[in-house]
């Protein structure tokens, strides 16, 4: 998960991506999205110089900044403190409640179970699972499939 210009300030990451989205209320949606993220201590703090965890805050932070129809996130929860986890679920869940398309490739499997309502299994690059959250033990199915643990 990127999105960001490793040599940029998380404040010039940010202002940038509404600049090129046209957003008119650049200072009040930065304040908003930094205090949102857990990134105003961090606000003048080049990229490249944060931890994983916070560069994964920031790539976040740039991912809902635009509108869109459908969101992919790639392996969300890695790097995050637990704290940034359940804003993270909450944001998706929101997301979701207002009919937008959500597409996660995740191997955190509890965190997909609570916020899923499909789940699509692939064994080297073949699907071998795909159904509807119905209550299944999705960690179960995993090793059935896969025929390992996951990490």
């Amino acid at each position: 998960m990127g999105g960001f210009y490793e040599r940029l300030t998380v404040r010039e990451n940010i202002l940038f991506k509404l600049e090129l989205s046209g957003e008119k209320q650049k200072s009040k949606k930065l304040t908003q999205v930094l205090k949102e993220f857990g990134l105003i201590d961090y606000e003048f703090k080049r990229v490249d110089k944060l931890s994983q965890g916070l560069k994964k805050r920031v790539a976040l932070a740039m991912l809902f900044l635009r509108e869109s129809e459908a969101y992919y996130f790639d392996e969300p929860t890695n790097a995050l403190d637990p704290e940034m986890k359940k804003k993270l679920r909450q944001l998706i869940i929101h997301l979701k409640e207002a009919g937008k398309i959500i597409l996660i490739n995740s191997h955190d499997l509890a965190f997909v179970e609570e916020i899923c309502t499909n789940f699509l299994i692939l064994n080297n690059g073949k699907v071998c699972f795909n159904e509807p959250n119905i209550g299944v033990n999705l960690e179960e199915i995993y090793l059935e499939k896969v025929g390992e643990h996951h990490e």
